[in-house]
């Protein structure tokens, strides 16, 4: 029986701040998650709510260099301070803060009726994410507020049918351009169809699969030398989101993919003097003298760069806010599409579910992930159907037809050789069949030849 003592009950003294990354587990979303409250907290309540003027104003006379690719228009020295202010106003005044955040919400809704060329234009959607970290701000310090009023002025939600995925053409002149780094990048973002958040992983979370004697190999235990040395490489999975038991999945590399990364490996060697331990995180900066994590916005930056250098990205036109095609999703969609055209010998529900969780999304149905367990040897054969759609290198999809025809004609020889041992086997067993019969005819000759005899015999005694 399990009991409770008052020692075991701890009340928390962590500030506001800190219970609200506590509730944010994956990293990009908690860097996404604070500049979005820190807009709101100094920017759209900057007179609203009153902060630490002291903190503001010796950021005003000792500013920090601005950060390459942030555009922030606002002082933030006091965020902390207003984020508190604003959860005990909450507490105390919960009319008050409602009254706030529905003048804000008609205020972003003003925006979204804009013409969609005007520079202040909102979509429906940035108004429900700039609200997501206020949400989450009061639920991890348990206050009490009923968000139904402020949800039903949300403006009708939006389909973007005018973004477009990359073209192969696209990315050919993006790998053209890149050095390893962005290679992989392109590469990885390409072929996987991961979203932004999901660039933090080990380089435990990658595993190489290959293909020997007719059986696919990926576990590590089963990998051997010879299997590596002999088998032929197919393609790679990599475990995202690996810490999280609710929303990790795992994403697929092309081989292509896979030997760029396995040069990015020999880069980082040479960087660090050793080769990268199963805890290292994939993405490091490499010109650190020791092994650190690279933020999103770090490569966000260098992906940006390549497309502007490359020529794919050019300047918007005057009034426009946003690239037609966007930077990480626009990968994410032209593996949605080759995916999702790539012939499938499962059923098309079936096959449909197993590409979805290629995804990390649930399935078709949300109970599809608890009901169609899909087990990784499904997910890589689906898979192996979509490595060609996914390849980018013209040389990379000869050598691959190559395998594949290669492949072929192994399969071919080996039913050829199955069935010629069939038709001996069948021949050796017509022999024994006719040997057998003429023995049953020699012994029925036998038979008769003694019943004559013994007729012969009872007539002459008779």
């Amino acid at each position: 029986m399990m009991k409770l003592t008052p020692d075991d009950v701890i009340i928390s003294e962590k500030s506001v701040v800190d219970l609200f990354h506590d509730g944010i587990r994956a990293e990009a979303t908690r860097y996404d998650y604070t500049n979005k409250l820190k807009k709101v907290l100094c920017e759209y309540l900057g007179d609203i709510l009153h902060g630490d003027q002291a903190k503001v104003e010796y950021q005003k006379n000792h500013p920090n260099p601005p950060k390459k690719g942030i555009k922030r228009q606002f002082l933030d020295a006091d965020w902390e301070d207003r984020a508190s202010e604003l959860v005990n106003l909450a507490q105390n005044e919960p009319k008050t803060v409602e009254s706030i955040l529905l003048a804000l919400v008609r205020k972003l809704k003003e925006r979204n009726q804009l013409m969609k060329n005007d520079s202040n234009y909102l979509t429906s959607s940035h108004i429900d994410h700039t609200l997501k970290p206020i949400k989450k701000l009061f639920d991890m310090n348990g206050v009490p507020f009923t968000w139904s009023r402020i949800n039903a002025m949300f403006p009708e939600s939006e389909t973007y049918i005018d973004y477009e995925e990359y073209s192969i053409a696209d990315i050919k002149k993006l790998v053209d351009y890149a050095d390893v780094i962005t290679k992989v990048i392109v590469l990885l973002w390409s072929s996987s169809g991961i979203r932004p958040g999901g660039y933090y992983f080990k380089w435990k979370h990658i595993h190489p699969v290959y293909h020997y004697k007719g059986k696919l190999y990926y576990e590590d235990g089963e990998v051997t030398d010879k299997i590596k040395t002999y088998g032929e490489l197919v393609c790679a999975f990599i475990e995202i989101y690996a810490e999280s038991k609710r929303w990790n999945y795992y994403a697929f590399v092309t081989p292509e993919c896979y030997h760029t990364m396995s040069v990015y490996k020999e880069k980082w060697t040479r960087q660090f003097g050793e080769e990268p331990k199963p805890e290292d995180p994939f993405f490091a900066n490499t010109r650190s003298k020791s092994v650190k994590s690279i933020t999103l916005m770090a490569i966000r930056r260098k992906l940006e760069r390549l497309l502007v250098e490359s020529g794919i990205r050019k300047p918007l036109p005057k009034g426009m806010k946003r690239h037609k095609t966007p930077a990480f999703t626009g990968f994410r969609y032209f593996f949605n599409k080759q995916n999702k055209k790539a012939f499938s010998t499962n059923g098309t529900l079936s096959s449909l579910i197993l590409k979805e969780s290629m995804m990390g999304h649930t399935g078709l149905i949300p109970l599809d992930k608890n009901y169609f367990r899909e087990h990784a040897y499904e997910l890589i054969e689906e898979y192996l159907k979509a490595v060609p759609a996914l390849t980018i290198s013209d040389e990379e999809r000869i050598k691959l037809k190559v395998i594949e025809l290669g492949r072929e004609n192994q399969e071919k020889d080996q039913k050829y050789a199955y069935l010629e041992a069939r038709i001996k086997e069948l021949e050796s067993s017509e022999s024994v069949t006719k040997d057998k019969v003429q023995e049953l005819n020699d012994v029925e000759s036998t038979i008769q030849a003694l019943e004559g005899r013994l007729s012969m015999l009872k007539l002459v005694s008779s």
